[in-house]
């Protein structure tokens, strides 16, 4: 009995020491052929590690020394049969987030650098849409109107002048279009060619036989300087009709080299240096019918202007970006030479024959007259629009480009006019003469555009 009890008491302490965390090994002596592994600090109470939820990772901290995570993994179950709460697991992290850069949609993500490896693209072509304006035409009186049969006198009481002072161009169509590329692997330095132009648009009037009006066009008396009146048509007669038409037309192309100067996170600076070539020609045409019993005399004045700008351009191009929406603003201004052609000629067909001559275009100012004088010009170029991830872009935007200097139709118009000696060929006579007077040129617009860079 007391054996069986010696017996059933060590049974219960054993019990009692495996249960107070004792040292298991032992209950279970390690065999010879086993290879024991360091021992480790057995905690007071089961462990668990807790699995972190999604989102950012937070290091666990437990009482596990930190290579038991890595340099030994524990069985899932001890010796004697006993399995721990939750055996250790390697600890999952979740994946980290795109970086703004890596954005694979087709902008870039709000606050993306501009700043990239190659600060001018590879290559890449415009095309761009022009809609512009340019400057009005400054013309002399060349048409007046009165009521009734009243003489239509310039300045004069009951007087409307038709036809002078500023004529307003209408809005011209056009088109720009570019190539570039880089010329070096780093993207610092590109060269770009571009070439636009306006399609010619043309402003007509026509005045006369309308009843209850006289129409008339205004000369000067050379002999007298006094204001004189070459009639059109008049109630009662006599009848006719008088046309005046302008015209305007430009196109121009440059060269430039680019050098990249600032390549930062949401701005980009390029110097611009190259060759500037532009060019604009107008016309002004004035032209009368005359009916009368003997036979209808028709007359034509033409004047013609052409005006061409060669010269070394500088500026400065700058991009400023924020997401998917980027602010271009281009400032160039070339210095050169501004050559002036004017051509003027005139016809007068009647029963009598063909002359060489018209009412403002006589043989003392017809011909071709060339002249050239240093000029500059300035262009501003503002874009306002989306860019894609590969840098492609569209837009829209606002043109300004000025000429300093260029010779106007209107303004080499002499009104200096013999008007008994129209009608045949007038010898000696300095009047009408030439003006040459200079003046300058703009044109301004909307311009939508598409880039593509690749």
């Amino acid at each position: 009995m007391a054996s069986a009890r010696h017996g059933t008491l060590g049974a219960l302490a054993g019990l009692l020491t495996l249960l107070a965390g004792g040292d298991l090994r032992a209950l279970d002596p390690p065999r010879p052929d086993t290879i024991t592994p360091p021992a480790l600090p057995t905690p007071s109470r089961p462990v668990s590690v807790p699995v972190p939820p999604s989102g950012p990772h937070k290091a666990a901290t437990s009482d596990i020394p930190p290579f038991a995570l890595s340099a030994f993994t524990p069985p899932d179950s001890l010796a004697a049969g006993q399995t721990v709460s939750v055996p250790l697991r390697a600890v999952t992290l979740p994946e980290p987030l795109l970086a703004p850069e890596q954005n694979t949609g087709y902008l870039p993500a709000v606050g993306a650098p501009l700043r990239d490896s190659n600060p001018i693209a590879n290559s890449w072509l415009t095309a761009e849409a022009l809609l512009w304006w340019p400057k009005g035409a400054p013309l002399p009186p060349l048409v007046t109107a009165s009521r009734g049969a009243a003489p239509p006198r310039f300045g004069g009481p009951n007087t409307t002048l038709l036809v002078g002072g500023t004529a307003g161009s209408p809005e011209s169509a056009g088109g720009r279009f570019g190539y570039g590329f880089s010329v070096n692997e780093q993207g610092t330095a590109g060269l770009g060619v571009t070439y636009f132009f306006l399609g010619p648009r043309v402003r007509r009037e026509l005045f006369g036989d309308t009843p209850g009006r006289t129409f008339a066009r205004p000369v000067i008396d050379p002999a007298t300087g006094a204001e004189e009146l070459l009639t059109v048509s008049r109630p009662g007669g006599p009848h006719g009709s008088v046309g005046v038409a302008t015209s305007t037309r430009a196109s121009g192309w440059e060269v430039n080299g680019l050098l990249n100067l600032v390549n930062g996170p949401q701005a980009r600076v390029n110097a611009v240096v190259g060759y500037r070539y532009f060019q604009v020609n107008e016309g002004l045409a004035v032209t009368q019918l005359t009916v009368s019993p003997g036979g209808d005399v028709r007359s034509a004045d033409q004047f013609d202007t052409r005006n061409r700008f060669h010269g070394a351009q500088v500026g400065l191009a700058a991009d400023l970006v924020h997401g998917g929406l980027f602010l271009e603003l281009v400032g160039k201004v070339a210095l050169g030479q501004s050559t002036g052609l004017v051509a003027v000629r005139g016809e007068t067909a009647g029963p009598g024959g063909v002359l060489p001559v018209g009412v403002l275009a006589q043989a003392s100012n017809s011909g071709h007259f060339l002249t050239s004088t240093l000029a500059v010009l300035p262009e501003g170029t503002l874009r306002l629009g989306f860019r894609f991830e590969n840098r492609s872009r569209v837009y829209v935007g606002y043109n300004l480009l000025y000429l300093s200097d260029a010779v106007r139709p209107g303004e080499q118009v002499d009104r200096g006019v013999d008007v008994a000696g129209l009608g045949h060929l007038a010898a000696g006579s300095d009047r009408p003469a030439l003006p040459f007077f200079r003046s300058d040129f703009w044109v301004q617009g909307v311009v939508i555009g598409l880039e593509y860079r690749y």
